[in-house]
């Protein structure tokens, strides 16, 4: 279990570094719409080691961080929070799932940033920033949530939290490898996501605080001494 202190510690360090990526990913890339140097490296790197099989197992890692896949997901956990009464952490999954896609979307359409040039799939709309990379969020997140909620239940705590920030980074880098984004595309989407799903779970945190410590509580003060 995470105590209340480790937890909005961890959500508010999560959101300032998560707020300051996207802030230099967004200003970087809106000075030249053009790839950057580090996109430009990152798709030569893709580029290289592009084959047969490693594409097929990246068309199906990229589909897993697709709208449709992350958001049926989500409806399940959702419903194993909502079995354990955990309903602060299924607000928290529904608002931040609904912030992130109408974010993404607004700034794609704001920034009009086009995406890379030959890419493996076809893929509609606008680069910046990465919906993919930002929904795969959802992995990590599900994860950390799943052992704070779940405790002894979880056997190996490390690993799944492990697999979840894997998954997350894989989805992300499938989008770089298949050439539908540029790598500021994917740094963007993902400190979105983080940012997004931080700041909910702040909201959540000082609102179970005050619920369980209401201002005025007679049991929250000290009384006078005679």
């Amino acid at each position: 279990m995470i105590d209340h202190k480790r937890a909005v510690r961890l959500a508010g360090w999560t959101a300032v570094i998560s707020a300051l990526v996207f802030v230099i990913c967004t200003v970087w890339i809106s000075l030249d719409l053009a790839p950057t140097f580090v996109d430009t490296w990152a798709a030569g790197l893709a580029g290289d080691l592009r084959s047969g099989w490693l594409t097929d197992l990246f068309r199906v890692i990229t589909d897993v961080g697709s709208a449709g896949v992350s958001f049926t997901l989500g409806l399940i956990f959702a419903v194993v929070l909502a079995s354990s009464r955990r309903w602060d952490q299924v607000l928290v999954l529904i608002a931040a799932s609904v912030i992130s896609t109408l974010a993404v979307t607004g700034i794609k359409n704001l920034v009009e940033r086009p995406r890379p040039d030959d890419a493996l799939i076809n893929v509609p709309s606008f680069s910046f920033p990465s919906g993919h990379a930002s929904h795969a969020v959802f992995y990590a997140w599900a994860a950390l949530v799943a052992i704070a909620v779940f405790g002894p239940r979880i056997r190996r705590p490390r690993l799944l939290l492990g697999a979840g920030i894997a998954l997350t980074m894989a989805i992300g880098l499938s989008r770089v490898y298949l050439g539908v984004h540029h790598l500021t595309d994917v740094l963007a989407g993902w400190a979105l996501g983080a940012l997004v799903f931080a700041l909910c779970e702040l909201v959540a945190l000082r609102v179970g605080r005050l619920r369980q410590n209401p201002p005025g509580d007679s049991s929250s003060t000290s009384k006078h001494q005679t």
